[in-house]
């Protein structure tokens, strides 16, 4: 996806905000459902709309629609369909 960047594995509490709040869009992408999504409530705490799977924590999170977007799990059409709505 063109102007896509992949942050890596990131924790270092200090620039978390400022690392969410200069995305686009958050894409949120588990290989299995999370019972929570920390990374969710972090870009959506800085008015960032996340893209997640409608599964585990993230389906009780994200407001579908207003907050974010809620994908089915493993549907990466879907993922990039919610991403650049």
């Amino acid at each position: 996806m063109a102007g896509s960047i992949f942050l890596g594995w990131r924790y270092q509490l200090d620039d978390i905000p400022e690392v969410m709040a200069a995305l686009t869009v958050l894409c949120h992408t588990p290989l299995r459902p999370e019972p929570f999504g920390l990374v969710l409530i972090e870009a959506m705490a800085v008015g960032c709309p996340v893209v997640a799977p409608r599964a585990g924590g993230p389906a009780d999170i994200v407001l579908d629609g207003t907050t974010g977007y809620l994908v089915p799990p493993s549907d990466a059409g879907r993922l990039l369909t919610g991403s650049v709505s």
